[in-house]
């Protein structure tokens, strides 16, 4: 019997030979449902997180019919309170015949908060005449002039308020 050995076979790389541009490329896509379905997740979860982080506050101002603005967060009013985060808030009043109010307040971590104001009537006008004219006008004892007067910007204090007639020069006889 005969031998037969066959030679060992040396293995050569082949050269690379792109297909060219069939290959598809890979894109990520949403269906228009999964967006809405994931934004109105998103909005749900944004909104409970709120609710329960958010702190009842309650807001009383003389008088009762101010316009209230608050600003500095967000805010959600329920009927005579707020629902708002715990923080530093500024808030401001407005009613007529009143001065407008501008306070700084902050939330604490207690459930359930009161915050209290009083806005400061506005300073009032007082006309005066008299007869005959020139009767001196005492404001809270100080001299405010002679009449006719207006006597503008008087505080909403006044303990009283007085005239008195001008001196009249003794007349000669003949």
């Amino acid at each position: 019997m005969t031998e037969h050995r066959q030679q060992p076979q040396t293995i050569e790389p082949a050269t690379f030979v792109p297909l060219g541009e069939t290959v598809a490329s890979r894109r990520f896509t949403v269906k228009p449902l999964t967006g809405i379905i994931a934004a109105a997740l998103l909005v749900s979860g944004l909104v409970l997180g709120f609710l329960f982080t958010a702190k009842s506050v309650v807001v009383q101002v003389s008088p009762a019919s101010a316009d209230l603005s608050i600003s500095g967060g967000i805010t959600f009013k329920l009927a005579d309170h707020y629902l708002i985060r715990p923080g530093d808030y500024r808030i401001s009043a407005m009613a007529e015949g009143y001065l407008p109010l501008q306070q700084a307040f902050s939330v604490g971590p207690d459930k359930h908060q009161l915050l209290e104001l009083a806005m400061a009537k506005k300073p009032g006008h007082l006309e005066l005449s008299s007869t005959p004219a020139g009767a001196e006008v005492l404001v809270n004892g100080e001299h405010a002039g002679t009449t006719p007067l207006t006597v503008r910007d008087l505080p909403r204090a006044i303990t009283n308020w007085s005239s008195r007639p001008r001196a009249i020069p003794p007349q000669k006889t003949p």
